[in-house]
């Protein structure tokens, strides 16, 4: 949804583009670098400091093109965004409702990263590995049923957006 929202002009859409690929680039560094530690190596690093240079000139440029301000630009050059207007903003700018996105984000970043409603309850739910609890199906119904919401809407969007035989109307970029 971010990157083919149809009102964006090139110039937006690739400056959007180079923030997703800094910011790839930073991570993929940040978790990359324990494994060299211990002796493992990785393509990546034989130019990474060059790929992330060369996208933080591209930033510059587009940002000026922009006519972002010298500091947003030097922000956006360190890598720590994804989104241009922060992820509540290309959540507004897709259509979604915020107060629904981040209730569904912080409910299952629990899953992931915490336990506090999550499978630490297992026998409160009565999680089992023979049947589903109705804790199970009910959880099973809230993931389809939030995702196909989305999923929906994304799938209008490349309807859209996408050119029959074409691909997206602002092409492929270096």
């Amino acid at each position: 949804m971010y990157i083919s929202e149809p009102s964006l002009n090139l110039t937006r859409w690739d400056f959007r583009r180079q923030l997703l690929f800094l910011h790839d680039t930073n991570n993929r560094s940040r978790f990359l670098k324990p494994l060299r530690k211990d002796g493992v190596e990785f393509g990546f690093f034989e130019n990474a400091d060059a790929v992330r240079d060369g996208i933080r000139s591209k930033l510059g440029k587009l940002g000026a093109e922009l006519l972002y301000s010298q500091e947003k630009i030097a922000d956006y050059q360190r890598g720590f965004h994804i989104f241009v207007d922060g992820v509540r903003g290309a959540v507004r700018e897709a259509g979604w409702d915020v107060d629904e996105f981040e209730f569904n984000q912080s409910y299952l970043s629990a899953y992931v990263h915490s336990h506090p409603v999550s499978f630490i309850r297992l026998d409160e739910h009565q999680v089992t590995f023979e049947g589903a609890s109705q804790f199970q199906v009910d959880f099973c119904h809230y993931l389809l049923e939030m995702t196909a919401g989305y999923l929906a809407s994304v799938a209008d969007r490349m309807d859209a957006f996408s050119l029959p035989g074409e691909g997206d109307p602002n092409g492929h970029l270096e």
